[in-house]
Formats: C-alpha cells, structure tokens, sequence
C-alpha cells in the first residue's frame, strides 16, 4: 500500500476519476447558463446544441483530471514530455470532435431562427462539421511536429485525379449546394416535379434531396437531377394559389341558380377550413370551358392557403355540393377535380 501511494499511482487515478465525476456534477450546472448566453434561450436537454456543450464541459474536466494525474505520476523527462505531446493531441482530437458537435447543433438552432435566411439542410451542416474537424486535425499534425504544407501541397497536386474519381459525388455536392443557395427550394417546401411526383422536402444532403410524399413513403433525388428538373415550389410567397373542379351541367339548367349553388357551397366550404374571413372571397370565380351537345362544362376556382388544403377543401365542397343538389332536386350533373 505504501508503495502505490509513494509512486503516486493512486493520486493520478484519483485525478481522473475526480475530472469524470466533476463533469458530470458541473455539466449539469454550468451548460443551462452557458447555452442561454450564447442563445439567449432556454435549450431542450435534448437539443443537439445542448447535448453537445454538455459533452465539451465533460471533456474539458476529463482532459483536466488526466493532466493533473501526469503531474502526480513525477515520470522521468524524457517520458512525461513524450506522455504530455500525445495527451495534448488527444484533447486537442477530443476537443476538435467537441466543437464540430458545438458548431453543428449552433447551425441547427439558429437556421431555425433565420426564417428562411439561412438554409437548415444537413449538406450545410455537415460542411460546417467538416471544416471544423478538418482544422483539429491539421493543427494535431502541427502539434506532433508534422509539417502540414507538404500535406496540403500533395492535396493540390492529388486533387484533379480525386475529382475525377468522385466526378458525380461532386457534382451532386455542388448541385445541392446550387439548389440551396438559389433559395427557390428549402426543406419545409412542397414542390411537384415535371415528372408528376410530389412531396415535401424533407432534407438535402451532400448527395441527394428526399421528398415525404402524402402516403409516408419517400422519394430520393440526386442532387444533380433535382439541379435540372423542372418542378412548381408551393410554398414560395404567391397570392393566386388556387385548386380548380370542372363541373359538367345539361345545357337546359338554369346557369344562374347553378353559380349562385357554387357560391354558396364554396364560400361554406373554404369557411369551414379557413374560418369566417380567413380567405379572399373575390378570389372564387367560374370559367365555362365548352358547350357540348348535352352539357355545358365549367370550372371553378377556389382560393388556398397552402397547398396541402387542397384535398380537404376538395372533399368538403363535393360533399356540400351534392347535398344541396339533392336539397334542390338537381340531377345529371357530374364534377371532376383537377389540379
């Protein structure tokens, strides 16, 4: 027992366990109050920023009780300066790893906050990550006494056959990067593309985009094909958004009494979605289309808010519409949705 505690081993054991125990004791602490500085907010515990102040606050103590153990240990010179360069590589490894968590999570809240300003796609987020990890390690090779110029100097010269090996992974990196940056599509839009699929998005990351269709299930789209495609974005700010049914009438129907049943079944259902004045009644409006043999086709608008209230609005005027059809005695009238 004298010996151990004459080598200090104890002490240095100590050491460590005391920094893991105080980061966790701390952590819980100091993170609340650190994390309403930088944010001025109040963070969820399991928010990805907080989660990773947490972890760095950790780490910090954990590297602080390894350094004070090899102060107890007394190595001889040569020993403890080799020990010494490679637990400062270790944090300064542990820390980079730290801050690209810190760096990723700070995206992630304030592209929420920006309102559209700021991209949220994870391809942004995983650049700020990559950068950040690419600065701790080089300044690791530094620290270990490897010169880093050569290094970089063969990347350049390495870097024309490195594209051409990953010609298309580049080329969907730099498309998402084009998508996003164009800020014509964020993650949060619902777009149809000209091939008729449609969905919201849901990410774009260094590889592709991923639309959430209405069903659940998912679509995946290079990011190069996404980059030239032709798509309608429903989400951008536009006031003639709008979902159209043709109605087919026999030509000896009374039109007048037909288009004020349409007026009266509209307004009832867009009331029944939006709320009394939630929409702009003088956006209604019939248009006839053709005059057949037996029937007079027309088609109606109705204005919307946003685009996925197309199908409900749709369904509550068809079903508003044949009861007062029934109510009125109106036969021989058919109705069609288009979009």
């Amino acid at each position: 027992m004298d010996s151990i505690l004459g080598s200090n081993w104890l002490l240095a054991v100590i050491s460590v366990i005391s920094g893991i125990l105080l980061g966790y004791l701390f952590g819980g602490f100091i993170v609340p109050r650190l994390a309403k500085t930088l944010t001025k907010d109040q963070l969820d515990t399991n928010h990805p920023l907080y989660t990773a102040l947490l972890s760095l606050v950790r780490f910090s103590f954990f590297i602080f009780g390894l350094y004070t153990a090899l102060r107890f240990l007394k190595l001889e010179d040569s020993s403890e300066e080799k020990i010494s360069l490679y637990l400062k590589v270790f944090g300064i490894l542990v820390f980079t790893f730290s801050f690209a968590r810190v760096g990723s999570g700070a995206f992630t809240l304030y592209s929420s906050k920006a309102e559209g300003l700021l991209p949220s796609a994870s391809i942004l987020n995983n650049i700020v990550r990559m950068l950040i990890l690419l600065t701790g390690g080089l300044v690791a090779l530094q620290t270990l006494g490897i010169s880093v110029t050569p290094a970089l100097t063969a990347l350049g010269v390495g870097g024309l056959a490195f594209a051409l090996g990953l010609q298309e992974t580049l080329s969907n990196l730099f498309a998402g990067l084009g998508v996003l940056l164009g800020k014509k599509v964020s993650v949060g839009d619902y777009i149809s593309l000209e091939t008729g699929e449609e969905g919201l998005v849901e990410d774009i990351n260094w590889r592709t985009t991923s639309l959430k269709k209405r069903n659940g299930s998912t679509i995946i789209i290079p990011n190069a094909k996404m980059s030239k495609t032709t798509y309608t974005n429903y989400s951008l700010t536009n006031t003639g958004l709008w979902t159209e049914l043709e109605i087919s009438i026999p030509k000896e129907g009374n039109l007048e009494k037909l288009e004020s049943i349409l007026g009266q079944v509209a307004n009832f259902s867009l009331t029944q979605i939006y709320g009394k004045g939630g929409y702009n009644e003088s956006k209604i409006s019939f248009r006839y289309v053709s005059f057949g043999q037996s029937n007079i086709d027309l088609v109606l608008h109705l204005p919307l808010k946003n685009i996925d209230d197309s199908g409900q609005i749709k369904s509550v005027f068809i079903k508003s519409l044949h009861s007062q059809f029934r109510s009125e005695g109106i036969d021989n009238i058919s109705a069609n949705t288009v979009k």
